[in-house]
């Protein structure tokens, strides 16, 4: 096989010695044993004698301005081919390429490769690429992989990649496209990685992957998808082969608990969650498509959801024609995501919506006619709409509007027609209609007008426009009620008395004491409030003390007592028993299932499952095989009836009786470099190792030259840090995560992926001990810390909160839940301490909170060898400790622990017995910088190369950890401006210089120590000419000067 010369833009220049190749080396390159360097030549053009087996790459610093068609003929064994034309300065391409613009490709034309056959790997990325022709990689049979990063790639045409049949490798992100079309992709059978991130596809077209049978990554991040039935498209692809789910980077807030069930990885990195809440296994489901989700339907079953012909999505549950997008009459709690920006009409009459979404709603600048009638509707912010400036017509008439805010209508300048009709409006503020300066129509009966001298202007703005308003009435103050406002004189709208509270609530419903037990009510916008409990109380209202029922520990909708010590009792609903209602009333004590049934318990009811040929109720009835109720060939397999039983014609890549089990294709694999063999269905794919790639993992990595570091301070002193020689010393600047005098002691510990914990040495809690940590979260629920068999100890959190559990042996355990919560994202310092069968809770600088286990036993004490766990416990305890109530969840902690101290001695996490799915260091985890308060204008950025994780970054004159320093600094300020003396200014501009700077709270000041005298000449108002010496600053320090008195 002949050797590969590389074009590769190295620093490595030597004379040619090995390149069988060598004698075609192009004249102002240098070639080497595997290089063509043509570096730094000014080449104009790419070099026509390229030999035959080079790997090419077109650097960013040459100055290519053409490509001829012929240039890469005669490379016949090209393998690869990189076209990254940043700072090109090409402007035109014969043939090749169609059209150039801003320095960068934008159009591929049909059949350019079709002569390089052999070509493994293709780079398009980062070009201004808009459109791709249909069949513009016809010819690359061989191709592995295709790069279509960072271009403008907004539509893709179905037979675009064509003939591609040994294609593994599609990036498309960062483009533009929309919609994914079922065509798409047909042809690609041996595709295993499809990037599609950060591109504007709102609808994947149903059948889209259901010829690529070797597809297992898919990384959908940052795309405005909508998860509607279309997505069904994964059904066929998920159901072969293990699938890793991204959807990362899209903004989500909150977990995805309808994740399907085929998911073998869930990545969801770089959103806004801050949620993660256990979903009962009760609450499964099956969707309209055989999608199993958890808690609510997330795939709608309505078949309108796709790509229109112009490529813009239409949203699940509206009909779309045209610019015209009507969701009417469909129960609708929220605003429809994705309505396209170009929609002129939106009709949403007839639903159940709250809350006008107004991000959502003033993306849709090109609305005319907008309709949100019959909803429940009670508020209009400020700026709502401010962006609709081509809005002619609002309809919110029957809805439950109470209040309009300052700047209801900004931005309406278009507004012809508002119909504000039965709602429960009692004042209008005359700068919420300011805009308003189109309008000719405005319908404002059946609302509850308070008619006092604030409503004068209203009734003046009326008359003043000539605007068709009905028989507007009046509601309050009493001597106006029933008074039409067309018959109204001015001198009746008058301030006598106070608005009644009832109506300025309308707008501020925190004046009505909302908040329970001495709660602090805060006004959010329209009516929203929230409030601010006082500790020991909690709910929305904070309406509930919080006790040992807080944690709704009783199942089954059973009722919780609070007892004394922090117990609790439990009275159950029928069907269910046991101390927290956790056992299912056995109901097949007396059953009537029938043929050798079996009786299934269910919630004060029972079922009978039948055996093979039997159903009804009772299994009473005989079934025939290869019916509709009796058919038990699975996987698509046909079945056949043979006297009294049947047979099964299994599909291609099942076998057995039933057609049950996928037949082994790993048997006889071809994997090769230590691949490892994924079983699919009549197939397999090879997991490459490290580096290898190909179908069968038969390509080697592409080596790269490597330099050793050579540096005084060696690599193994600092194990996570950076060296630092000071003389015949040195020091360690450790990363985050880490400390000690050679950054070898681990301190923090992220917690990301489920089932992560560590376990660490068994505590000595006789007579009692003491455990101290820093918990950083976003979670409202994680296993904090925990520890015992029977006795045990338990640190969980609970709706942000942290609940503690805690059991020495007598009777009942008792519980705790801290008065705060701690799920901000910002580090809470908590230390438990246990005296005896006491245990105490002390977060931060909180009052300390106290539970007692009380009973014969007075110490807390775990026998045998168990060790402590912190952030999270192994499946085999969790399944012990849920069943026995120890904890309320079993899911792992979501966010950072470090700083751990047990009993008083600090704890490098490093040295635990397990260290199961964690992250060193929590910067990647939880966001350092939440509430680094960088003064003086700094900002905070993360820095995994600090201690802290993080940085202030000053500005210019400041310095410290947090910016809170002046820096002693003294410069010359240079600037250009006329020299102005009384009423003359000088002919030209004059070059001069201001010394600025801090030079300390002494008596140093920042002043001139070099000045040069200059002659200039001024032009006064009465036309005379002057001429005046001048002192220019030329240089300036800190130093005693007389002038620094009066600094």
């Amino acid at each position: 096989m002949a050797k590969i010369c590389y074009l590769f833009t190295l620093k490595i220049k030597q004379a040619a010695k090995t390149c069988r190749e060598t004698a075609v080396c192009p004249p102002m390159c240098i070639c080497t044993d595997s290089l063509v360097d043509c570096k730094d030549r000014g080449l104009t053009h790419i070099p026509a004698n390229l030999p035959a087996s080079t790997k090419i790459y077109l650097s960013s610093k040459i100055h290519i301005r053409k490509l001829l068609r012929t240039v890469f003929y005669k490379i016949s064994l090209l393998r690869m081919l990189l076209i990254v034309l940043f700072f090109n300065i090409i402007f035109g391409l014969k043939v090749v390429f169609r059209r150039l613009g801003g320095n960068q490709i934008t159009y591929i034309p049909p059949r350019i490769f079709q002569h390089h056959h052999l070509l493994l790997d293709l780079d398009l990325s980062s070009n201004s690429i808009a459109e791709i022709a249909p069949d513009a990689f016809q010819g690359l049979g061989s191709l592995k992989s295709l790069i279509l990063y960072k271009n403008n790639i907004t539509e893709i045409h179905q037979n675009t990649f064509r003939g591609l049949k040994n294609l593994t490798m599609l990036l498309l992100n960062s483009n533009r496209l929309r919609c994914v079309w079922k065509e798409t992709f047909k042809d690609l059978r041996n595709l295993t990685l499809l990037s599609l991130f950060q591109n504007e596809v709102r609808s994947i077209a149903e059948g889209t992957f259901d010829n690529l049978p070797h597809l297992h990554t898919v990384h959908l991040g940052k795309n405005p998808l909508i998860c509607d039935c279309n997505l069904v498209s994964f059904r066929n692809l998920i159901n072969k082969v293990p699938f890793f789910f991204l959807i990362s980077g899209i903004g989500l807030t909150e977990f995805p608990t309808e994740v399907p069930s085929f998911a073998t990885e869930l990545r969801l990195s770089n959103n806004q969650i801050t949620v993660i809440q256990v979903i009962s296994k009760q609450n499964k489901r099956q969707s309209a498509k055989n999608f199993r989700v958890q808690g609510i339907f997330y795939l709608s079953a309505n078949e309108e959801g796709v790509c229109g012909d112009n490529g813009n999505y239409c949203p699940v549950d509206c009909h779309c024609q045209e610019s015209v997008v009507k969701c009417e009459r469909k129960g609708l709690f929220e605003f429809p995501a994705g309505i396209p920006s170009d929609t002129t009409h939106l009709s949403l009459i007839h639903n159940q919506i709250s809350v006008i979404p107004k991000r959502e709603i003033n993306r849709l600048h090109n609305l005319v006619k907008l309709e949100l009638s019959y909803n429940r509707i009670a508020a209009i912010e400020s700026e709502t709409f401010v962006n609709l400036k081509k809005l002619e017509m609002l309809l919110l008439n029957d809805n439950k509007i109470q209040c309009l805010e300052e700047r209801a209508f900004a931005g309406l300048n278009n507004l012809k027609i508002l119909s504000l009709y039965r709602n429960d409006i009692s004042i209008l503020p005359e700068s919420a209609f300011k805009d308003l300066i189109s309008l000719k129509n405005i319908v404002m009966l059946n609302n509850s007008l308070y008619c006092d001298c604030r409503m004068a202007w209203f009734s003046r703005w009326l008359n003043q426009n000539y605007l068709d308003w009905g028989m507007l009435k009046c509601d309050l103050p009493v001597n106006m009620r029933n008074q039409v406002l067309l018959s109204a004189q001015e001198h009746q709208f008058v301030c006598n008395d106070k608005i009644p509270q009832s109506i300025l609530a309308k707008c501020n419903p925190c004046l009505e004491q909302p908040c329970k037990n001495r709660g602090t009510c805060i006004s959010g916008k329209g009516r929203a409030f929230t409030c601010e409990c006082k500790a020991g109380y909690h709910g929305e209202k904070c309406e509930d003390e919080i006790d040992a029922c807080y944690g709704q520990p009783c199942l089954n909708n059973a009722t919780c007592t609070g007892l004394q010590y922090g117990r609790f009792q439990c009275h159950c609903t029928k069907g269910f028993e046991g101390e927290r209602c956790e056992i299912n009333t056995d109901d097949c004590v007396e059953h009537r299932c029938r043929n050798g049934g079996t009786c299934v318990d269910e919630i004060n009811a029972y079922r009978c499952k039948c055996l093979l040929g039997f159903g009804g109720e009772f299994c009473e009835r005989k079934l025939e095989f290869c019916t509709m109720e009796l058919n038990p060939c699975q996987n698509g397999g046909s079945c056949v009836r043979v006297n009294d039983t049947y047979k099964c014609y299994c599909p291609a890549g099942y076998t057995d009786e039933n057609c049950t089990t996928n037949i082994n294709d790993c048997q006889n694999h071809t994997c090769m470099n230590n691949a490892i063999c994924i079983d699919g269905v009549n197939s397999y794919i090879c997991k490459c190792s490290a580096g290898y790639s190909g179908k069968f993992c038969e390509l080697a990595p592409i080596s790269h030259y490597l330099y050793q570091k050579i540096s005084p301070c060696q690599a193994q002193i600092c194990n996570h840090g950076t060296c630092v020689e000071q003389g015949d010393d040195i020091t360690c600047h450790c990363i985050e995560g880490y400390k000690g005098p050679r950054c070898d002691q681990l301190r923090a510990a992220g917690f990301v992926d489920p089932d992560s914990f560590i376990e660490l040495e068994p505590w000595d809690t006789v007579p009692g001990g003491n455990l101290t940590l820093t918990v950083r979260t976003y979670a409202k629920t994680g296993v904090i810390a925990y520890y015992g068999v029977e006795s045990h100890f338990t640190a969980e959190l609970f709706d942000g909160r942290i609940k503690t559990a805690f059991f020495a042996g007598n009777e009942r355990a008792s519980h705790m839940y801290s008065y705060g919560i701690v799920n901000d994202n910002l580090p809470h310092r908590v230390e438990f301490t246990i005296n005896g069968n006491v245990l105490i809770m002390r977060i931060d600088n909180w009052l300390p909170q106290k539970i007692e286990n009380t009973g014969p036993k007075s110490v807390f004490e775990v026998e045998g060898k168990f060790g402590l766990y912190v952030g999270g416990i192994p499946a085999t305890v969790a399944e012990q400790a849920l069943a026995k109530f120890h904890v309320k969840s079993s899911e792992s902690f979501k966010g950072c622990i470090s700083d751990v101290f047990i009993n008083g001695e600090f704890i490098d996490l490093e040295k635990g017995q397990q260290l199961t799915n964690i992250r060193r260091g929590c910067s990647q985890t939880v966001d350092l910088c939440h509430g680094v308060k960088c003064q003086s204008g700094g900002e905070c950025a993360v820095n995994e190369k600090k201690e802290v994780g993080y940085e202030c970054l000053c500005k210019s004159g400041f310095k410290g950890e947090f910016c809170e320093q002046k820096k002693v600094y003294c410069g010359k300020q240079r600037f250009l401006e006329y020299y102005r003396e009384k009423t003359c200014r000088s002919v030209q501009k004059v070059k001069q210089g201001r010394c600025t700077g801090w030079c300390g709270n002494g008596r140093q000041c920042c002043h001139a120590t070099k000045i040069k005298p200059k002659r200039i000449r001024l032009r006064c108002a009465n036309g005379k000419t002057i001429v005046r010496r001048i002192n220019i600053v030329r240089k300036c320090r800190c130093g005693f000067s007389s002038k620094c008195s009066h600094l």
